[in-house]
């Protein structure tokens, strides 16, 4: 029977239930639901798990472990003997050297294989510890294009001291809290809750990081509590939270003083604060028909033939185009032409289009003159 391999880059063993209990008891769990039938036949024969309770399974069982084990109807709780939340430690810790705390710094790397092999490193490696403590030199030379933790890591040898028997009791947890009592105060204990910097000891020395992520506490009183606390980073996001909230609320409260910005938008294309000043006037704005009659803006042409209106200027007669007025009656439109008249635009050359002039000759009629 081989185990799912739930996450990638990971080695996984396969099936073994004794090896399943020590994992469940070293990590403090206090249950095991099973609902295979293999499964449920390897827990009813371990002397460390304790049937106490059953609930019925709805749906199919695999086709090839029904006609091996059955097709089992229920669930099967088992209690789990000897997996206390905190409990001593055999040996005393030794601290990590060589490899960060990330996840690919090596820490991962190391706690795999302290995790698949317990027999083979008896002994708690932490992050960091006292310094009487022991170091332990961990290398990595990972084989190239293999992505597995743990391959290529191999942690150095230490001395084993042994610490003297401590007895843990009266065990009590909250969501955040913790707290415990000790015979002998000064010899470590290892505390199965994921190690976090939050992490406050109170009658004791810690928390630190012990493979693979739990914590290590030395009690310095008789009474150990522990509870989640916060750090300068959390208090720095509450100000920072605060001060938003405050500068929103004071933007809000100066709105609402101003009666013309209750209830305006930024983006109405008629919204002025009070206070801004008015926008000037631009010197060639369009006039007012009523100020220059002639200047209806619906033609290029006025109703007088001339081109635009006068409009008053230092510079002169100017139309509302800019443009220099011509009277008509005067102009020698003969001498102009437009570059593309066969397609019926006008012989001034407005808006972009090339005039040019005509080279001079004798008209046919001596008497025609241009209108």
């Amino acid at each position: 029977h081989v185990a799912s391999t739930a996450q990638r880059d990971l080695p996984y063993g396969s099936f073994d239930m004794t090896k399943g209990v020590q994992k469940l008891q070293g990590f403090g769990v206090k249950y095991y639901l099973a609902f295979s039938g293999h499964a449920q036949q390897e827990a009813d024969k371990n002397a460390d798990l304790k049937l106490v309770a059953t609930s019925p399974l709805s749906g199919q069982c695999d086709a090839d472990e029904q006609k091996a084990y059955g097709c089992p109807t229920d669930w099967k709780i088992y209690e789990v003997a000897k997996s206390d939340l905190v409990s001593p430690l055999p040996y005393e810790p030794v601290k990590a050297k060589g490899i960060g705390q990330s996840q690919d710094a090596g820490w991962l790397d190391m706690s795999v294989n302290i995790y698949n092999d317990p027999v083979a490193y008896p002994v708690p490696v932490v992050a960091s510890g006292l310094k009487s403590w022991q170091e332990v030199k961990v290398t990595r030379k990972k084989p190239k294009n293999v992505r597995t933790y743990g391959s290529g890591t191999t942690i150095g040898p230490v001395e084993k001291r042994a610490l003297p028997a401590v007895a843990i009791h009266n065990i009590k947890h909250g969501v955040d809290t913790l707290s415990f009592d000790v015979d002998k105060p000064n010899v470590p204990v290892l505390v199965k809750i994921s190690y976090f910097p939050n992490w406050k000891v109170e009658g004791g020395k810690g928390p630190y990081r012990v493979s693979p992520n739990f914590m290590v506490v030395i009690p310095t009183k008789g009474h150990v509590k522990m509870h989640f606390g916060r750090t300068g980073v959390d208090y720095l996001g509450y100000l920072l939270a605060i001060g938003g909230i405050g500068t929103v609320v004071a933007l809000k409260r100066r709105d609402g003083r101003n009666p013309e910005l209750a209830g305006a938008s930024a983006f109405d294309p008629g919204f002025t604060p009070q206070g801004d000043p008015q926008p000037s006037e631009p010197l060639d704005r369009t006039p007012d028909a009523a100020d220059h009659p002639g200047a209806s803006g619906a033609g290029l042409f006025d109703d007088t033939g001339q081109l635009g209106c006068d409009i008053p200027s230092p510079f002169g007669p100017q139309n509302e185009l800019g443009i220099e007025q011509i009277d008509p009656e005067q102009a020698d439109l003969s001498k102009w032409r437009d570059v593309d008249s066969a397609h019926g635009l006008h012989p001034m050359g407005v808006g972009g289009l090339e005039a040019e002039p005509l080279p001079e000759q004798e008209s046919e009629d001596p008497g025609h003159e241009a209108s």
